[in-house]
């Protein structure tokens, strides 16, 4: 099914709604676009801007959002090569700024390793760093995601046994608003601060789990458990330094 090829690329459901209306209808405005299409007024309009942006349709009138959907053999080809340079750029921008709160250089030719997976092991890594944090979970999260209830009864559990749980929330939506509510009756600490492409959890001494995901292509990711004393003091610093500029929610 061409929703299935198109999530792959990237779009969520409801920009393939959108972006499939107007290649079907061709040029509309954007109470036409919001007719079609069965979404409210204020989506219509942010996925109509994000699709812009991606490259996908063109917007021809801002007033009253006249848009046209760009021919799909250029659309996607553009699409799909301005992910990868993303994703490339990513990885370089979020190492640049991990190496930026660096106080000690990083000696890897210890025992202690650096493994790098690619694919949806994310949940799995997840579990595996929960089962190992000693004192203190750290994380920057979009946590807009579906978190698996055993994952959720880790941190529960992690929390009744006085171990602290702070994260900083990369996106404010009214849903993550009330989940970090909920949390933080059990004890967690949450602050804002935009960053895009990268997740990480860490913990005070010993191990730290850095992904790295395409915006554009959320398959497109790469998953790295850090076990090395010297580059986990070095995530600490950084995180520390984050939540400092963070916006309490």
């Amino acid at each position: 099914m061409i929703e299935r090829k198109l999530n792959k690329l990237g779009l969520n459901k409801d920009e393939i709604t959108v972006y499939k209306t107007l290649l079907k209808y061709g040029v509309m405005s954007g109470k036409e676009t919001m007719e079609k299409s069965g979404l409210g007024k204020a989506k219509v309009e942010l996925i109509i801007l994000e699709l812009s942006q991606k490259g996908l349709v063109n917007i021809l009138e801002r007033k009253t959002l006249i848009t046209k959907a760009v021919d799909p053999n250029i659309a996607l080809e553009k699409f799909i090569q301005n992910s990868s340079e993303d994703l490339e750029k990513t990885k370089v921008d979020v190492l640049k700024e991990i190496d930026s709160f660096k106080r000690h250089k990083i000696d890897i030719s210890k025992k202690e390793r650096i493994t790098v997976y690619t694919g949806d092991y994310y949940w799995d890594l997840v579990r595996h760093m929960d089962d190992m944090l000693k004192k203190e979970r750290k994380a920057i999260l979009p946590y807009d995601e579906i978190e698996p209830r055993d994952i959720t009864r880790m941190k529960y559990e992690m929390m009744k046994k006085k171990k602290k749980i702070h994260t900083i929330v990369t996106k404010n939506t009214r849903r993550i608003k009330l989940r970090t509510i909920e949390e933080g009756r059990k004890g967690a600490k949450f602050k804002y601060y935009p960053i895009e492409g990268m997740k990480l959890i860490v913990d005070d001494k010993k191990i730290a789990l850095l992904q790295v995901t395409n915006p554009r292509i959320k398959s497109d990711k790469v998953n790295i458990i850090i076990e090395n004393a010297e580059f986990v003091k070095s995530l600490n610093f950084f995180f520390a330094n984050i939540w400092k500029k963070g916006k309490n929610i």
